[in-house]
């Protein structure tokens, strides 16, 4: 009754379909292997950014050794639930309730514009590449439905780059 179970939305349909959500789940792994564990501190799912931008309370629930804990901690815009014990998710969720939503809405919108707003997105997407962009010759960057780019820090070195 409480909760609506869509099945499939087509990704036309999906960011119209979460923005009318109450609240948005995000999940992710928890591992007690190494190699895993650095691939989660080392990792940022597009689906952070995506709900991010729906101005939509968020649970993470994840290990806080992960990237998106730590992002979304630092900025104090989700629900963090680090735990997978049933007991424990359940009181989480029901200590839901007592949150400020006022605030963390205003922490969300704050840490979308200040990380992925596009002329930010479009700055450091300059600055990852070295290059300095006057203005005057036209700039295309194409942001395909919230997913970016990540480029690895040598791209930076190739010869069509010029330095800022």
């Amino acid at each position: 009754d409480r909760v609506i179970l869509k099945g499939f939305v087509n990704q036309d349909q999906l960011l119209h379909e979460l923005s009318k959500c109450d609240l948005l789940y995000c999940p992710y792994f928890f591992s007690n292997d190494d190699i895993l564990k650095m691939v989660s501190s080392l990792s940022f799912p597009s689906k952070v950014v995506t709900y991010l931008a729906l101005d939509v309370p968020t649970i993470y629930h994840g290990p806080s050794y992960s990237g998106p804990y730590k992002f979304l901690k630092s900025n104090d815009c989700a629900i963090l639930l680090t735990d997978n014990e049933p007991e424990k998710i359940k009181n989480k969720l029901r200590d839901i309730t007592k949150i400020d939503k006022s605030k963390m809405l205003k922490n969300v919108i704050e840490t979308f514009n200040k990380n992925f707003e596009y002329e930010v997105v479009k700055a450091n997407f300059m600055k990852a590449l070295n290059l300095k962009y006057d203005g005057k010759k036209k700039l295309k960057i194409l942001i395909l439905r919230l997913y970016f780019i990540y480029l690895l820090p040598s791209f930076s070195k190739m010869p069509f780059c010029r330095p800022m």
